[in-house]
């Protein structure tokens, strides 16, 4: 099946920049999944169309989306003075019951220099609690908002 390759190989690559940007950590394991996890007491189906939708506002692509999962992957670059700044997200919305949905974002930041043979690209975790904070905060009003039309 196509798509679940497709998701496969999102969480590989999910994995990679983990694995890769755990070198550099700075927070430990319980600092990190408390400042990129939130619980919502919404229905599942409110809170992936509320994320895509915040994220999409945000100015992100949108570059992989799997309901089922719960996986969504976002990009955005901006170009600049020969660079490129770039930002990645995965998101994973998961349904804790028919009320409660759990949302956990890793956000990661770098950029993308010109290079002898090609290009060179850097790009770590961002371990900001007040990012993380702040986008959980618009997430929750993006959430009422949808709310509130249905």
């Amino acid at each position: 099946n196509m798509k679940a390759l497709k998701v496969v190989i999102a969480l590989l690559i999910m994995v990679n920049i983990f694995f890769n940007a755990k070198a550099q950590e700075n927070k430990n394991t319980a600092q990190i999944k408390l400042i990129t996890m939130k619980q919502f007491n919404e229905p599942y189906d409110l809170v992936f169309k509320a994320t895509m939708s915040l994220m999409h506002s945000e100015r992100y692509m949108i570059d992989e989306t799997d309901y089922f999962t719960g996986l969504i992957i976002v990009s955005k670059e901006v170009y600049k003075k020969g660079k490129a700044d770039i930002k990645e997200g995965f998101i994973l919305v998961d349904k804790l019951n028919d009320e409660l949905t759990e949302v956990k974002l890793s956000m990661y930041e770098g950029n993308v220099k010109p290079y002898y043979t090609g290009y060179y690209k850097t790009i770590d975790m961002n371990q900001d609690p007040e990012f993380y904070a702040k986008w959980f905060k618009h997430l929750y009003a993006e959430i009422q908002r949808r709310k509130a039309l249905m």
